[in-house]
Formats: C-alpha cells, sequence, structure tokens
C-alpha cells in the first residue's frame, strides 16, 4: 500500500484577529542626582572677588581729584549763564519801567547808566571764553579720572568715570545744602564772637572754600568707590579682557 505526500498547505493570509507582538516602549529618563525629578539643572552666581587695596585707592583719588575739577568746570559754565539770564531779566525791566511814562527816579536812572556803561559785546566774547574754558576743564577731569583708575588697575575705568560722574552729581544735588547751612551758622559765630566786616567774610570765604573741597572729595570718592566695585568682574579672565577694553 502506497501512501502519497500530502499536497502543500496553502499559505494563510495575515487575520486582523491575529495577536500582534506587543511593542517596544523606550524606558523613561531617570532623575540623576545632578537633576532631581527630571528639572533643570541648579544656577549658581559667580562670586566676584572683592576690590583691591590698589584699586580702592584708586577709586578714592580719581573721585575726590575727578569730582573736585569737574564741579569747577560746570561752575564755570554756569556762571555766565546766569548772568547772562539776570542780565536780559534786567534790561527788560528797565525797559518797561522806561516805557511807563512815569517820573523816573534818580537811583533807577542811575543804576540804568550802570548798566548801559557796558559793552555787551566784549561781556558776550568773556563769556563765551569762559564757558569755553569749564568745557575744558570737566573734559580734563574725566581723562584725568580714567588715567588714575587706569593705572591702579581698575577695570573698565570709562564706565566707572561717567557712572560715577553721575551718581556724584545726584548726590550733591541732595547734600549740596549742607555746607550753606554750616556757613550761615559760622558766619553768626564769628559775628557773636566779635568778628565782622571784611574779616567775617573773609575767614567764612576760606572755611566755606575748604569745606566745599572736603565734601566733594566724599562724595566723588564714595561714587567712584561705589561704581568700581559694582563693575568688578568676576574672574581672572575678565579681568585682563575688560582692562583692554578701557
Amino acid at each position: 500500500m502506497t501512501i502519497e505526500n500530502p499536497p502543500p498547505a496553502a499559505p494563510q493570509s495575515a487575520s486582523p484577529y491575529t495577536a500582534q507582538p506587543p511593542a517596544v516602549q523606550p524606558a523613561a529618563a531617570q532623575p540623576s542626582a545632578a537633576q532631581p525629578y527630571g528639572g533643570p539643572p541648579p544656577s549658581y552666581r559667580a562670586v566676584r572677588p572683592p576690590l583691591s587695596t590698589r584699586e580702592k585707592r584708586g577709586a578714592f583719588w580719581a573721585g575726590a581729584v575727578g569730582f573736585n575739577v569737574l564741579t569747577l568746570g560746570f561752575t564755570l559754565i554756569v556762571v555766565p549763564l546766569v548772568v547772562a539770564v539776570f542780565g536780559a531779566f534786567f534790561a527788560i525791566l528797565f525797559e518797561q519801567v522806561a516805557r511807563s511814562g512815569d517820573e523816573l527816579s534818580t537811583g533807577f536812572l542811575a543804576v540804568r547808566g550802570f548798566f548801559a556803561s557796558f559793552d555787551y559785546g566784549i561781556v558776550a566774547i568773556i563769556g563765551l571764553v569762559v564757558v569755553i574754558v569749564g568745557l575744558a576743564i570737566m573734559t580734563a577731569a574725566l581723562f584725568a579720572s580714567r588715567s588714575i583708575l587706569r593705572s591702579h588697575g581698575t577695570t573698565r575705568p570709562w564706565a566707572v568715570t561717567w557712572a560715577g560722574a553721575g551718581i556724584a552729581i545726584i548726590a550733591y544735588w541732595l547734600v549740596g545744602w549742607i555746607p550753606t547751612v554750616v556757613l550761615q551758622f559760622l558766619s553768626g559765630a564769628l559775628t557773636a564772637a566779635g568778628l565782622d566786616g571784611w574779616a567775617n567774610f573773609g575767614t567764612t570765604g576760606l572755611l566755606g572754600f575748604l569745606l566745599a573741597l572736603v565734601v566733594n572729595a566724599v562724595i566723588g570718592w564714595l561714587a567712584w568707590w561705589w561704581m568700581a566695585h559694582a563693575f568688578r568682574p568676576a574672574s581672572a579672565g575678565a579681568v585682563t579682557a575688560e582692562r583692554a577694553q578701557g
């Protein structure tokens, strides 16, 4: 009896109900010690070294000298402008009084004649020269401050100079009245002590000048030191780069 080979089985088509192997899911990221709970790494603020003794000395001299010289130049600029404003005011006032038609007093005529005796063309030229000198002095003060700071190793000397000058000007507006009050008490004390006239005026003027120098020096020193502290670098590499900018 012969056993015949069975015919090959027909290939079965894939059925939609045939079970498919489960898809492999990617492993979830595990939190590490550097990144707790998968969050961003913590940021740390770079600690900047304090100013050296040499840099503090440079800020002192740059502020004390620079702000005093700046004040001198600013005064030379402001005085001619104030004189011009007062001159224009009195000129208009005298003109209005003269046009009023009223009888003019001898004192008024004397004062008007005194002001009329000036050659205002020459006065204007002198005022312009004084203003130019004041601008030159202020410019020299800024360059002197920058030179002092740079010679003492301060980084970004120009930035410290400009920022310090701005802070010092604002501080002077806030505390500039103190020398005036002190001088008023001083003048009264000298008068009570029997020192009157030109002696009182000269003593008060000299002490007022010295007091103004001291007040300006303190304001400039603190403002320049603050800005030098604010602009100090965070690393030695930044020191080299920022000094190259100055």
